[in-house]
């Protein structure tokens, strides 16, 4: 009988076509989405922690079932104003800012980069370029380099 394999038995090189189908259909806006949802769910969990409390005190001190806090928990829960600050005023932390709100400028560049990318997904492009500077990009045109001799 073989044993359940762990996220961790896997190294770096595994590749499914599936999942790499899917990734390539999410939209930048929405892997902005989860991943505002994902850091949203790991500030709720620390300040958790800090207090020392469980998900089942959590649950009691809002008069909800523990599998609701697991559910915010997970990342995945679209959560009302009030709901946030609730959590906001039992677990002492900041959630939502907006006391100090600024918007952001936003600069229209058209940047062209010549380089062979040509084994990256549009999902893995627009990672690459969001974690490399901290920007985003609306649009990846993906057009063959022709080398010329001088």
């Amino acid at each position: 009988m073989s044993k359940a394999k762990k996220i961790e038995d896997f190294n770096d090189s595994y590749n499914s076509d599936l999942i790499d189908g899917l990734f390539d259909n999410i939209t930048p806006e929405e892997q902005t989405d989860t991943d505002y949802k994902m850091k949203l769910a790991a500030k709720i969990y620390g300040a958790l922690k800090r207090k020392g409390w469980t998900q089942s005190q959590l649950a009691g001190s809002m008069d909800k079932q523990v599998s609701v806090i697991s559910k915010w928990l997970s990342g995945t829960h679209n959560f009302t104003i009030d709901t946030l600050i609730a959590i906001q005023r039992i677990l002492n932390v900041q959630l939502l800012d907006v006391e100090e709100y600024k918007e952001k400028k936003v600069l229209d560049v058209k940047l062209t980069i010549s380089s062979e990318t040509s084994h990256f997904s549009d999902t893995e492009l627009h990672r690459y370029i969001q974690e490399a500077g901290g920007m985003s990009a609306t649009s990846i045109s993906k057009t063959p380099i022709l080398e010329s001799q001088w």
